[in-house]
């Protein structure tokens, strides 16, 4: 596993099925009930893509970030949470695979978004 020289450390909190002696386990709604794994990555590299306001008084903004994983091994789900600097982010959307054409590195890739209001 590689690191990005001047990468961030964020927590990857996978939500997993609870499980008792091997079966999934589920609410009075028949909802599923999950677990969490927490992670922690060293060099990740976290950049801006978007910030907006909602206008006509409601206090309301989004905030969302690119993320790259040092190691292309690692795997973050949509149903998955972020930790980053003291806030928890939804990851948004599928992560992809990507290759540096200059450096040839690997990098599993997705985004974050918080909301906050």
């Amino acid at each position: 596993m590689h690191s990005f020289a001047h990468g961030e450390t964020i927590v990857i909190v996978h939500r997993v099925p609870k499980l008792v002696a091997g079966v999934k386990q589920f609410d009075s709604f028949g909802n599923l009930i999950y677990d969490e794994v927490r992670v922690t990555v060293s060099g990740a590299v976290v950049w801006p893509q978007a910030n907006t306001e909602t206008p006509q008084n409601v206090e309301r903004s989004s905030t969302t970030y690119y993320v790259a994983l040092p190691d292309d091994s690692l795997a973050v789900l949509p149903v998955d949470r972020i930790e980053w600097r003291s806030h928890s982010y939804e990851v948004q959307g599928e992560m992809e695979q990507n290759t540096n054409m200059a450096t040839g590195t690997k990098a599993n890739t997705f985004a974050m978004k918080r909301v906050q209001g």
